[in-house]
């Protein structure tokens, strides 16, 4: 199987799975003795997904700490890893463009428009990099920030369990994350894309790789900013 099979393998079972998840949650799943409203149960089955994106996440932090001062946007090396873990993190999507679906056409929920852009954004980067055979390892590195999700998984659980506590500190996990992490994460990004943009080799597919890069940085920054005014709101609301 060449290395384009193995991936579209790796998307096929990651999607599978996390539709799974999504399901057995949703359904089979009942605190209590009853059934999770749609809203919680997704937030619960997507602190899941963004668990197991954290960890492959930490994984290729460690794996590819090395390309850091080219915003990990070198090309493609040959490692089947690198885009099975893109594969991972776009079945991940997908799944989750379905659920929302799901929760349109069977329980009348608006799916969230921040989320949706979030989302598209990330099919964007993903196509960028299969498109043009890099930056499969920044996004697998970025992939650690969805430790902001498997706080909002824990706020939902404690709330499925009407536990005060765990919600209250999922709220603050959520902004520790979002201002120790996320942002800092983009800025140090976007100063190695400026520097490698200045510095760094010339091409044409280098200067898309890193004006897409840019672009797409700009939009994280914008949603987490968004987000962390959100969380600060939602630190006072009732428990």
């Amino acid at each position: 199987m060449d290395a384009y099979g193995s991936t579209l393998l790796v998307f096929g079972l990651s999607l599978a799975i996390l539709l799974l998840i999504h399901r057995q949650i949703a359904v089979g799943w009942r605190p209590n003795g009853r059934a999770l409203r749609y809203v919680t149960a997704f937030k619960l089955s997507r602190g899941v997904h963004a668990a197991l994106l954290a960890l492959l996440g930490a994984i290729a932090l460690v794996r590819y700490h090395d390309r850091w001062p080219r915003a990990f946007l070198d090309p493609w090396t040959g490692d089947p890893v690198e885009r099975w873990i893109v594969a991972f993190f776009l079945a991940h999507l997908v799944a989750d463009f379905v659920w929302m679906v799901v929760g349109v056409r069977a329980h009348d929920t608006a799916p969230r428009r921040d989320l949706i852009v979030h989302h598209l954004l990330g099919v964007v980067a993903i196509t960028a990099a299969f498109a043009l055979d890099t930056g499969y390892a920044v996004i697998a590195v970025v992939l650690t920030t969805e430790a902001m999700p498997v706080a909002t998984g824990l706020e939902a659980l404690g709330q499925s369990l009407r536990r005060g506590a765990l919600i209250r500190r999922a709220r603050w996990l959520r902004i520790l994350i979002l201002l120790v992490w996320r942002i800092p994460l983009w800025l140090l990004l976007s100063a190695a894309v400026i520097r490698s943009l200045l510095v760094g080799p010339r091409g044409t597919t280098w200067d898309l790789a890193y004006a897409i890069a840019a672009a797409v940085l700009v939009v994280l920054i914008t949603l987490d900013v968004h987000w962390t005014r959100a969380c600060w709101r939602g630190l006072r609301r009732p428990v």
